[in-house]
């Protein structure tokens, strides 16, 4: 009797991987596959956000003209959730008016047609997050839009590939330009669109895509319909470099309110970013008891089912399921709790901070652009960053020196660890005499 794959079992995708035990300990029996139990189906109105500082928010829509008011205030909607980036498709937008559409509290990066009208993409980000870079393509025919952003969030850079593609069948246009926009680094990656390609069928042209994305380290999180109509999945929402155990949910919104196509989102958890540098990581366990269970049970299981399988496109798929979710039982995921020691100079505030990341950030733009106005913008503040850090140097030591004042021993051994440094030899040599 040959084992069955349940029907819901997203293919090439494992959400599920076991987790170790405190003791490091290992599962000793293998169940088969699992199924995507955690993929949620809900309302407009039962979004399920989370709104701390750990988590990554990304919610796509398939709006077919956001230039509707109505259709806006749904995104709006999100922004007041505090999504961290909102994508949509087929905006409809065109270059004339895109920059008009706007959200509070967020930054909009789109790629409209410049021929015709209809298509369309758009990126909504937040503005707290730290934008990297923007890159954007659309095909000759225009009949492919993809937006690509990078920023970070607690330090750890993050790239969404936003893409919308018109066509009802997989070109190697399409591919030549997914090959060429997917990033060529281990940061984690989003892939979302309406690439109009139904991966719930096992025709050529779904597997096709699904084996380009499989070979890239990518895989499918939404596995269910997403067009209602059609009973199709279209909207596609692919992850990579993100284990299974930092994606807190993922689903669909069955609403119809915005076009024929459901929203999906996902929600992610990042190590949190304590200042005292404690975080939360996760690696697998790979013992030699672990490499023994695995070789065991792969060379035990029946294999021969896969034999059953009509095409060859369907064996190797089933197979990579099942030797995949062995390997993820096997070898399971520990959560590690490491700290890790920061050292801060106590004078470097957190306003002079801001003050820092915002000359960057503007040093950035400058260098990129070399406009004059940016050019002016920059040294001006390079100049109140320079006052400021030299101000609240100047009074840390103060306080420092006043504090150490009734312990000779201790104020004379900070004034030889600061002296052994020339430059700073006159300001303390200036505060010690006004003391005296």
């Amino acid at each position: 009797m040959s084992p069955a794959v349940a029907d819901d079992f997203p293919r090439r995708v494992l959400l599920h991987p076991p987790v170790a035990s405190s003791d490091g300990g290992v599962l000793t029996d293998y169940e088969g596959p699992q199924t995507s139990s955690r993929l949620t189906k809900c309302s407009w109105d039962e979004i399920p956000t989370y709104c701390d500082d750990n988590t990554l928010s990304v919610f796509y829509i398939n709006s077919r003209d956001l230039k509707s008011s109505d259709k806006f205030s749904y995104v709006e909607h999100l922004g007041s959730l505090n999504i961290a980036v909102i994508c949509v498709s087929e905006t409809w937008f065109s270059r004339e008016n895109a920059m008009t559409f706007n959200l509070k509290d967020y930054n909009h990066y789109y790629n409209c047609r410049a021929s015709r009208s209809g298509g369309g993409v758009s990126i909504f980000l937040r503005n707290d997050l730290l934008l990297l870079n923007v890159s954007s393509r659309c095909s000759s025919a225009e009949d492919v839009q993809i937006l690509r952003i990078h920023f970070t969030i607690h330090t750890v850079p993050i790239y969404v590939l936003l893409i919308y593609y018109s066509h009802r069948s997989v070109s190697p246009q399409l591919i030549d330009l997914l090959d060429n926009f997917l990033p060529r680094s281990d940061s984690p990656c989003i892939l979302v669109g309406d690439m109009n390609v139904d991966i719930l069928k096992s025709d050529l042209i779904s597997t096709s895509y699904l084996s380009f994305l499989a070979s890239n380290g990518f895989c499918s999180l939404i596995t269910s319909v997403t067009r209602p109509s059609s009973n199709t999945c279209l909207d596609h929402l692919c992850v990579s470099g993100f284990d299974s155990y930092l994606i807190s949910s993922y689903g669909v919104v069955e609403s119809n309110c915005i076009s024929d196509h459901y929203p999906i989102f996902a929600n992610f958890s990042l190590p949190s970013s304590s200042s005292d540098g404690t975080g939360v990581y996760f690696r697998r366990i790979f013992s030699a008891e672990n490499y023994l269970l695995f070789k065991s049970i792969c060379s035990t299981f029946d294999w021969t089912f896969l034999l059953c399988q009509q095409d060859i496109d369907s064996m190797m798929s089933m197979f990579y399921d099942y030797l995949y979710s062995i390997y993820d039982q096997c070898f399971p995921l520990k959560k590690i709790h490491r700290t890790r020691s920061v050292k801060r100079s106590p004078w470097f505030t957190n306003a002079l901070r801001k003050l820092r990341s915002n000359l960057d950030r503007v040093s950035r733009i400058y260098f990129k652009s070399r406009c004059p106005v940016h050019k002016s913008r920059y040294y001006l503040l390079l100049k109140r960053y320079r006052l400021a850090r030299k101000s609240c140097l100047s009074r840390y030591r103060s306080s420092h020196i006043a504090r150490l004042g009734s312990s000779p021993k201790l104020l004379w051994r900070y004034v030889n660890f600061e002296c052994g440094r020339k430059k700073n030899v006159p300001l303390l040599l200036g505060k010690l005499l006004l003391m005296t």
